[in-house]
């Protein structure tokens, strides 16, 4: 069975290729020369390639880390931008919001407040449907409505 290389050291190879040194990999990831160049050569041993040579100053790239880096770099980048997306997530509100209200509520009160909400927050979108309680429920019952705004006008009609 194929093991997967250790994804700490996996980062690390990905920083160093980047940069194009140990010294600049190291200062990117905040930890010493020393822990880059054991990460390094724990995962040449782990995947048996040679992956840099070396040399005083910088490290050249063999066609092993170039297939490793092709193969690599897109999935860092996504994850990257995936975190990125999930820490603005937490920010700034984001998604889509289907909401179901009585006609005259919805059309006097709530258009009002939901574009004050989208000028605060544009990565929000809303869908709006405006009907009948009785009608809002099943709507909600069903998964088609995140909310609702319900009176009690003709609640009791329905069992």
């Amino acid at each position: 069975m194929l093991t997967i290389p250790d994804l700490n050291r996996l980062k690390v190879f990905y920083v160093i290729y980047k940069n194009k040194s140990i010294v600049r990999a190291a200062n990117v990831l905040s930890v010493t020369r020393s822990a880059v160049s054991q990460s390094l050569k724990a995962l040449e041993d782990e995947i048996h390639t040679v992956l840099f040579i070396r040399d005083s100053k910088k490290v050249q790239p063999t066609p092993s880390a170039d297939s490793l880096f092709k193969l690599m770099g897109p999935f860092f980048q996504e994850l990257e931008s995936a975190l990125h997306h999930i820490e603005t997530g937490r920010k700034h509100p984001t998604g889509h919001l289907r909401i179901g209200a009585p006609l005259d509520f919805g059309s006097d009160h709530l258009t009002e407040i939901i574009a004050k909400f989208i000028n605060k927050y544009p990565t929000v979108s809303f869908e709006v449907v405006l009907g009948i309680p009785v009608k809002q429920l099943d709507l909600l019952a069903e998964g088609k409505l995140d909310l609702a705004f319900i009176d009690n006008g003709d609640m009791f009609s329905k069992s």
